[in-house]
């Protein structure tokens, strides 16, 4: 559900109960869009989010994000007013969505000082305001400059540093509080959507919320009677009021077996739903899973289209060097002028732009074609000189075809470890390989990458490991043992998959199974019949200056499966 007034008091509520006088002991802005602020408490430690992307919110969370070496401006600028710092006090102006975070902390005179952090949760709007004692703007995630020429409240709106905090501008909207502006609102109803119409005077509502609040309750002839209006409000009031009380049941509801959307109270919406004993963690279980299919889908189409915009280059370099290599096919042509006229010189003696010479090699006469500025010697040297520049075009040619194929084909592999890729640690590998082989560049000094775990499978206590990728698959032959057997679809991009002998003698079912799970990870895992080589890793070689994941091997047998 959006992230509504609603929601943000019930994770006020407890947030109250879990951080205040919470000692703040550190910020981090994993990126552009998240801030995380971690809390010691009476009962452990506690880490808040703000999260100001597509799906805005605010709420504690466990995940664990990967932090930039060099923190952001403005993260560098809440640990400056923030070390050390304790929350006094959690506020919500009256069905906002806005947050303020009160803390108490010493200046650098060592006076105790009050400092805020405001959270507005509203949507592409959503921001973090740094505020001090005085209501002055120190700073901002996004710093915000009126736009005069527009009637939007929100675009004429200041947010600057040095500049006095102000509550945004909002539509005159009604709050539930209002009853009877409420009930004078469903009088001037003349149809259509009632959850639409409501949520046109209700301030705080988000449109889930009011669907279904309403969806039970029928309206005809577009007339309200009296009866009906309060119920519609009670419906409203009563719903806000177990809010405001915490008295709410959070679950959360799946979609295709995925989490999908969190509400602070069951509803009938007949979807799967899981229950949570706090909103904080519905939030959490929910979003986590979202942002991370959604990260997914966004990184795995960046490195998809990567990989084809390479590719593309380099079937066009190809294709430039095949035309190459047809036009430097005259080049024997260009040589044999060049001998039949230095064969001929006693009758070429004339300057002229063509000569009928014979041809000793198919016993026929050939027309040369003949620089009329040149004598018959220079004719002669200008055709060698062309068949020598041929010759060399044609083996440049050559080289070119031979290694925008190797590259493509190299690219093919990452392309299918790509397919299989299952999860962000998956892509992040990807994404190493990539900066690796220098196909994106790298554009800020990275940690020690680590590595994820192979995919693993027993089978009959045999331990058998498949590489997602081509750093895994260099890794698996460099650190298995020379007895290990290895396996690979035969002219087929796949996963190099290695069962862990222990110098055992391999049963036919554990290689049979070994095998078809190699295919199964490889580009003809819809094919009804894999060939599959198998060898010993000691048969298994990595050429010198060779791509990740290019191996050569010997003493291969082959399964079909």
């Amino acid at each position: 559900m959006p992230f509504d007034s609603f929601t943000l008091t019930a994770v006020k509520n407890e947030l109250k109960k879990t951080l205040i006088d919470a000692r703040l002991e550190k910020i981090y802005m994993p990126s552009s869009s998240l801030l995380l602020f971690n809390f010691h408490t009476k009962t452990g430690r506690q880490k808040l989010l703000i999260a100001l992307d597509n799906y805005a919110r605010l709420h504690l969370t466990d995940q664990s994000f990967e932090n930039p070496l060099n923190a952001p401006a403005f993260c560098m600028h809440l640990r400056k007013y923030l070390g050390g710092a304790r929350l006094k006090s959690i506020t919500q102006p009256p069905y906002e969505r806005i947050l303020e975070f009160n803390f108490s902390v010493l200046n650098e005179l060592r006076d105790t000082v009050n400092f805020k952090v405001i959270a507005e949760i509203m949507g592409k709007y959503s921001n973090v305001i740094a505020v001090n004692d005085k209501g002055i703007i120190t700073d901002c995630v996004k710093h915000i400059h009126p736009d005069l020429k527009t009637d939007n409240l929100e675009h004429k709106r200041i947010l600057l540093p040095n500049v006095v905090y102000a509550y945004p501008q909002t539509p005159d909207k009604i709050t539930i509080d209002d009853r009877e502006r409420f009930l004078d609102r469903l009088d001037q109803f003349d149809g259509g959507a009632l959850d639409n119409y409501i949520m046109g005077f209700l301030k705080g509502i988000a449109p889930s919320t009011a669907y279904w609040l309403v969806k039970d309750i029928n309206v005809f002839d577009n007339e309200f009677d009296q009866k009906t209006k309060e119920i519609v409000y009670n419906q409203f009031f009563e719903y806000a009021q177990k809010i405001k009380n915490n008295q709410i049941s959070p679950v959360v509801t799946y979609k295709d077996g995925a989490p999908d959307d969190y509400y602070l109270m069951p509803m009938d919406l007949g979807l799967k739903m899981k229950s949570f004993d706090s909103i904080n963690r519905a939030i959490d279980y929910c979003m986590s899973h979202k942002t991370n299919i959604s990260a997914f889908k966004v990184k795995y189409n960046e490195f998809f289209q990567t990989l084809k915009s390479l590719k593309t280059k380099a079937e066009k370099k190809r294709f430039i060097a095949e035309n190459k290599l047809r036009e430097s096919a005259k080049a024997d042509q260009y040589k044999l002028y060049g001998e039949l006229i230095l064969s001929n010189l006693h009758l070429l003696k004339n300057k002229t732009d063509k000569a009928q010479l014979f041809n000793y090699y198919d016993n026929a006469y050939v027309t040369v074609p003949l620089d009329i500025q040149l004598n018959a010697q220079a004719n002669a040297q200008k055709y060698f000189k062309r068949y020598n520049k041929e010759k060399r075009s044609a083996e440049i040619a050559r080289i070119q075809i031979e290694e925008q194929n190797e590259f493509c084909d190299y690219l093919d592999t990452i392309l299918e470890s790509l397919r299989q890729c299952q999860d962000l640690a998956d892509l992040k590998e990807i994404g190493l390989e990539l900066r690796q082989s220098s196909l994106i560049k790298d554009t800020a000094k990275k940690p020690k990458a680590v590595l994820s775990k192979y995919r693993e499978y027993n089978i009959d206590g045999f331990l058998v490991r498949v590489g997602k990728n081509n750093l895994q698959n260099d890794r698996l032959a460099r650190q298995s043992k020379p007895e290990d057997v290895w396996l690979h679809a035969k002219d087929i991009h796949s996963s190099h998959t290695v069962i862990v002998s222990d110098k055992q003698d391999i049963p036919d079912k554990v290689l049979i199974c070994a095998a078809e799970i190699t295919a199964y990870y490889s580009k003809a895992h819809m094919s009804q019949n894999v060939p599959v080589d198998y060898t010993l890793i000691k048969y298994v070689k990595k050429p010198p200056k060779s791509p990740l994941g290019k191996v050569t091997y010997s003493h291969q047998k082959t399964l079909f499966v």
